[in-house]
């Protein structure tokens, strides 16, 4: 009897480990905000959670700049260390331009995840337009039926030029451009302590549960 509990034990451990992996911990969960910088990155640039030296915001490495008919995506530093899944929640954005965009500049920020082989796949987006005075634009992202980062990819945001003509987005200085996450956030990238500890609870459980099992058939043999 000792056993079998043994092992139910440790597929029950293992399971919560999954689950907790795969969903998050909601109790540990928080809002992340990511800075958009312009170190380059495979597919664009790169975006970061911890902020970048300020810089002064007259110098020409301080924005990114987009044509027309295009775009550019910002990953995140780290890739997934296992599949993260988050759930459907608006994703805030602070976007901040060099100089104004006008009504004929109209562009569209996605949220979504972003690997070599596929490149990015959406999760959600949200279209805007410039008015001629204001630098910076707060486009709410909304990711309708949630998504998962795969293990391996990384979560993206991309932000797409449509027409009018060339923008140069904020990347430092006192404007800095950010994305920030939902409050569901389940701790990208990194697995949360909890999960470890299941998981190596549950493989520990199990182990001494086949071991035992082992011991006991070959005492019945004997």
């Amino acid at each position: 009897m000792k056993v079998k509990g043994l092992g139910i034990l440790g597929a029950v451990l293992l399971v919560a480990a999954l689950v907790v992996s795969l969903c998050g911990v909601v109790l540990a969960a928080s809002i992340q905000t990511w800075y958009l910088n312009d170190t380059t990155s495979t597919p664009g640039r790169v975006m970061d959670r911890a902020a970048p030296s300020a810089a002064s915001p007259s110098e020409a490495s301080d924005y990114v700049p987009i044509d027309k008919d295009s775009s550019v995506i910002w990953i995140a530093n780290e890739a997934a260390q296992v599949d993260v899944y988050f759930c459907a929640a608006r994703w805030e954005t602070d976007i901040y331009f060099k100089k104004a965009p006008g009504p004929e500049d109209e562009m569209t920020v996605y949220i979504g995840s972003w690997n070599s082989t596929t490149g990015f796949t959406s999760a959600g987006n949200k279209g805007f337009s410039g008015d001629g005075t204001n630098i910076h634009y707060e486009p709410t992202i909304l990711s309708a039926s949630g998504f998962t980062v795969k293990t391996g990819d990384y979560l993206a945001f991309k932000l797409e030029k449509k027409t009018g003509g060339k923008i140069k987005v904020d990347t430092g200085g006192t404007n800095q451009s950010t994305i920030s996450g939902p409050e569901c956030d389940p701790g990208y990238p990194t697995p949360e302590l909890s999960t470890i500890m299941l998981t190596g609870a549950g493989l520990a459980a199990l182990g001494g549960f086949f071991w035992l099992r082992r011991r006991k058939g070959a005492a019945t043999q004997a």
